[in-house]
């Protein structure tokens, strides 16, 4: 896939076609269209592990499980031609039926998406609706910049939301006794 190739938004691509795809980016393919993501940062990265970390420990001996960037493949249609694919940073799959070689096949119960300064749009419109549509029942959004995670539950007409600042303990409203001090995951200034 040539990224020049992203930029024509008048062809439409399908989960066979991002298959064939061995640039070496990223890509997600939402509604048929392509879209590169960015390089994480060092700090992207590092939240991410430090959330993953407690998480892990969370569902540790419990049916769910975290899991770092897989393929989401969303809105199946019949065949695997027919998905919208997203890589969300960190994805909890509480079905081991939705696993497979490939990653995840139907929505995840928890999404977490780590902003960049060139994905806010993306992953508070785009990608909010695509896993709202999709089933996903609780997103992150979290914001490294000012310090905060937005906690989303779409399965509710109002997609209602709570933000949890840097100096406050974060509570999964989806999994009881999931709370991260977000001390722990932005520390220092």
């Amino acid at each position: 896939m040539d990224s020049n190739l992203a930029e024509d938004r008048s062809k439409l691509y399908t989960y066979a076609d991002y298959l064939t795809w061995d640039d070496g980016q990223r890509w997600e393919l939402i509604y048929g269209r392509p879209y590169l993501m960015a390089q994480p940062s060092p700090e992207h990265q590092k939240i991410n592990k430090l959330l993953l970390r407690h998480m892990d420990l969370y569902f540790e001996g419990k049916p769910c499980e975290a899991y770092m960037p897989i393929d989401v493949r969303l809105f199946p249609q019949g065949d695997d031609s027919d998905y919208v694919l997203v890589q969300p940073d960190i994805s909890v799959i509480c079905q081991p039926d939705q696993l497979d070689r490939r990653g995840c096949k139907g929505a995840p119960t928890l999404v977490v998406e780590i902003l960049s300064p060139s994905t806010a749009s993306h992953d508070f419109v785009r990608k909010m609706h695509v896993y709202r549509e999709a089933g996903v029942r609780e997103y992150w959004i979290v914001d490294p910049e000012i310090r905060e995670i937005h906690i989303y539950l779409l399965q509710e007409r109002t997609n209602r939301a709570r933000t949890f600042r840097k100096d406050e303990t974060l509570a999964s409203p989806t999994f009881p006794g999931l709370e991260i001090p977000l001390s722990e995951i932005f520390p220092g200034e």
